[in-house]
């Protein structure tokens, strides 16, 4: 980034009429920083592939990092 400034990514989860339910950010060492990819499983598990961290990472489908 430019002068040393950070930027956190977030995925946004919205009900069935566009409304935001909540964000996923990750926490301290597992931020998103660069997702490029997002599987939700059947059981609501959200992976998500970041570019920058080159890793997979995981979250319950409530947003918290597993």
């Amino acid at each position: 980034m430019p002068n040393g400034e950070c930027t956190v990514a977030r995925i946004a989860v919205l009900d069935k009429k566009g409304s935001l339910v909540r964000s996923i950010t990750g926490s301290d060492e597992n931020l998103l920083n660069r997702p490029l990819d997002i599987v939700v499983d059947r059981s609501g598990t959200v992976y998500v592939a970041d570019a920058s961290r080159k890793a997979v990472l995981v979250f319950d489908r409530l947003g918290a990092f597993i």
